[in-house]
């Protein structure tokens, strides 16, 4: 148990951590902490609730539809080869060009 004094903050009030909490909560100047109620008091936590609750929502989301999710991380079946087309005209005049020298792009 850690005893925490309260301190004034410019206009504000705050609390110190000590260096032994601070290192066990990993954390680092400019992180935000959540000061929760629990039912036994209140609770400094690096976790938001919020984004926890968000997670269970994405969660029981991805076990329901587990096989959409499978099936999209598998590659497509079909093949994604890319063909080869001759333009009947010329970039530069765009008159059309004897069939003799019809140049090739590729698209």
């Amino acid at each position: 148990m850690h005893t925490l004094t309260v301190t004034t903050v410019g206009n504000s009030l705050g609390v110190v951590l000590p260096k032994e909490v601070t290192s066990r909560l990993e954390l680092k100047k400019g992180d935000k902490i959540f000061l929760t109620k629990s039912p036994d008091g209140y609770r400094i936590t690096p976790y938001d609730p919020e984004f926890e609750e968000q997670m269970k929502v994405a969660r029981s989301v991805m076990k329901r539809r587990r096989n959409a999710l499978r099936s999209a991380q598998k590659p497509p079946a079909v093949s994604m080869h890319v063909p080869v087309y001759r333009m009947p005209f010329s970039l530069k005049t765009a008159a059309p060009v004897s069939p003799k020298r019809r140049p090739a792009f590729v698209l």
